[in-house]
């Protein structure tokens, strides 16, 4: 079941320093607890293989049938879970987190597409269209200001079941049986780590899907907890005093702006205390993303 999409090159990608503490295989996953000793040792020699050559098939990446065999066999054992394996390097991502003043706690969704694999995979589920099938992959990753990648600090897998689509949205169900639970989960987990790490400023970051009631006002939202940055949806979204969104974001003064391409939908700003220099001046053709609301700020109930 393991297949990994060839990553698309990314302009301007940040320069890695020589001391960037990204661990090796042993440092993250050495402290891997599957229950049993024997997994253990399976899953870090099996990691290892498969981290290696990380776009490659498992037969491939395992260069052998009896390490193909025990690969399979390892990601058959109940024991061995998304969230067992991840552990230790969870641990290590949090480390490197102490080390910096400001991360940026990315939140987004993904999709798994094994259509091709249908019939012969279980656990499956439709996608954005019923002929589409595989799975939903929501991490949390923690960068820094300069784009260098700390780590995972979460994921949450699913599949959707079939003949549901789009029903997850109904105003009547509850937050825990929608999938944009999600959202709100990942938001409480870094205020927690927030918490956690008094040294270290997080910002929580969402694209529009975390745009949610839900998350502003269920989520918990300690005095010492994340700062939050989400992209606007509902932009005609009415506050506490009676302001649309698009009112509140003219009228609040913004203390970092950013300079970016200009796009038809303009950019929406989130509320997040970000210190930065003064921009160059912008030419006719960029937009601008301002600081917008501050914590105490909440919307209306409009789901």
């Amino acid at each position: 079941m393991h297949e990994t999409a060839r990553n698309q090159p990314i302009d301007r990608a940040p320069e890695f320093p020589e001391d960037l503490p990204l661990g090796t295989l042993e440092q993250e996953l050495g402290t891997i607890d599957l229950g049993d000793v024997r997994l253990n040792r399976r899953s870090r020699r099996v990691l290892g293989k498969l981290g290696m050559k990380p776009s490659e098939s498992i037969p491939t990446a395992c260069g052998g049938w009896d390490e193909t065999r025990a690969a399979y066999r390892l990601l058959d054992q109940d024991r061995v879970t998304a969230k067992r394996v991840l552990a230790p390097h969870v641990e290590r991502t949090e480390e490197r987190l102490r080390a910096h003043e400001r991360v940026l706690c990315i939140q987004d969704t993904t999709e798994l597409d094994y259509t091709t694999k249908k019939g012969r995979m279980n656990g499956l589920g439709p996608l954005n269209y019923e002929s589409r099938w595989g799975l939903y992959l929501h991490p949390t990753l923690a960068v820094t200001p300069d784009r260098i990648p700390l780590g995972v600090l979460d994921t949450h897998t699913w599949a959707r079941k079939p003949g549901r689509l789009g029903q997850d949205k109904a105003a009547s169900r509850p937050l825990e049986e929608k999938e944009s639970a999600r959202w709100v989960e990942g938001f409480a987990q870094v205020n927690a780590l927030a918490e956690a790490l008094p040294d270290t400023r997080l910002t929580y970051i969402a694209d529009r899907e975390g745009d949610l009631y839900d998350l502003f006002v269920e989520a918990p939202c300690p005095d010492h907890g994340a700062d939050w940055l989400v992209r606007g949806q509902y932009h005609e979204r009415r506050l506490s005093d009676g302001r649309t969104l698009r009112e509140a974001l003219a009228d609040a003064p913004g203390r970092t702006r950013q300079t970016g391409p200009s796009r038809r939908a303009a950019p929406q700003g989130g509320a997040c205390d970000l210190e930065g220099p003064a921009p160059s001046r912008p030419s006719a053709q960029q937009g601008h993303c301002h600081r917008a609301l501050g914590h105490g700020d909440r919307p209306s109930q409009q789901r």
